[in-house]
């Protein structure tokens, strides 16, 4: 007899757990998650000798340590296609050596800053004052885990098509 029950017991116990329930109401509906929408800044600056040809932005609110901080300069306006716009680092040679235009980031702050090989303060204006930049933030949900996208080699309209931005989503920033 022991052994003619050891079965049924097993087929009760099996069917007790396929056995479902009603379904509730649905519960309320939860705080929205992280942002995760890629963000674009335009930049206008002075590189003078005061602020040490560097200015110092911050995120607000910060970006996450994976994300990706990209720097363009605008380099010269075409009267047919409008603004040319070059990533960064951009570099120019001049006889008396080498400028760069640059920018590094951190989780709270970017920062856009001149190097050279030589005192900047010999530079004409040109290459100092009203400086156009546009940063685009991309966050990591954005970056390709096996890393085959390199940003760093794209133009500025091809990242803003990979991130479904356009021209009208910059948000300027005002000169401090």
């Amino acid at each position: 007899m022991k052994k003619t029950i050891v079965p049924f017991l097993f087929l009760f116990v099996l069917f007790i757990q396929a056995c479902e329930g009603p379904i509730g109401r649905e519960g309320p509906q939860g705080p929205p998650g992280p942002e995760t929408m890629a963000e674009t800044l335009e930049v206008e600056l002075d590189f003078t000798a005061f602020n040490d040809f560097q200015e110092i932005y911050d995120f607000e609110p910060p970006i996450f340590d994976d994300d990706i901080v990209l720097g363009y300069i605008r380099w010269e306006i075409d009267p047919d296609q409008g603004a040319i716009w070059r990533p960064l680092p951009e570099t120019v040679f001049f006889e008396k050596g080498v400028l760069q235009y640059k920018i590094d980031f951190t989780s709270s702050s970017f920062r856009l800053f001149l190097e050279s090989t030589f005192n900047p303060e010999l530079l004409e204006s040109e290459w100092l004052e009203n400086q156009y930049f546009r940063i685009v933030i991309i966050p990591s949900v954005f970056v390709n885990p096996a890393g085959r996208v390199d940003y760093t080699n794209l133009s500025l309209e091809d990242v803003l098509k990979l991130i479904g931005k356009t021209e009208a989503d910059f948000k300027k920033i005002e000169k401090r």
